[in-house]
C-alpha cells in the first residue's frame, strides 16, 4: 500500500525538465543523467526535425524572421486537443524565469493539428548553451527536451 501512494505521489509531482525515469539518485549529479530528444547546433537558418511521438510531432526549427534572439518550432499534433508549450532551462536543469504574459504556448485539437511555437530567447541564455523544453498538454502529456546552442 505505501508503494502505491509513494508511485501515486511521484506521478503528481511538477513537470521538470528531467524525464522521471532519468532523474537522479541522490548520488547522482542531474547533467550526468539527463538524456536529451536532440542535440541542436546551427539551427538559425532552419533545420528539419525528425522527432515523433504519438501525440506530436516537431518538424523545423529556425530563428525568428522578424525578431532577434527568437526560436520558432513548427510541428503537428495528431488530433487530441491539448496545449503545446515551451519552457527553457539551464543545462544544469534550473528553470529560465520568463514572465507568464511571454511565455509560448499554442492550443491544437483535430481541427487545428498544425501548429508554429516561436519564443523569445531569454538574456540568461543567449548566447550560450540551455535546455528546451516542447510538452504537450492535454488527456496525456508528452515532451521533448532538446539542448540547444543558442
Amino acid at each position: 500500500m505505501i508503494v502505491v501512494l509513494m508511485l501515486a505521489a511521484s506521478l503528481v509531482q511538477p513537470f521538470s525538465p528531467v524525464p522521471f525515469q532519468a532523474r537522479p539518485s541522490a548520488v547522482e549529479p542531474i547533467a550526468a543523467t539527463t538524456e536529451y530528444d536532440l542535440v541542436l547546433t546551427d539551427w538559425q537558418q532552419g533545420k528539419p526535425l525528425a522527432l515523433k511521438h504519438p501525440l506530436f510531432q516537431l518538424d523545423y526549427v529556425r530563428a525568428g524572421e522578424k525578431v532577434a534572439d527568437t526560436i520558432v518550432f513548427q510541428g503537428t499534433s495528431f488530433g487530441q486537443a491539448g496545449e503545446i508549450t515551451l519552457d527553457f532551462y539551464t543545462t544544469a536543469g534550473d528553470p529560465v524565469f520568463v514572465p507568464k504574459e511571454a511565455r509560448a504556448r499554442v492550443r491544437v485539437d483535430r481541427e487545428h493539428p498544425a501548429f508554429t511555437l516561436a519564443a523569445s530567447i531569454p538574456p540568461l541564455l543567449r548566447g550560450r548553451s540551455g535546455v528546451v523544453q516542447v510538452t504537450f498538454s492535454g488527456a496525456r502529456r508528452a515532451a521533448f527536451l532538446l539542448h540547444v546552442t543558442f
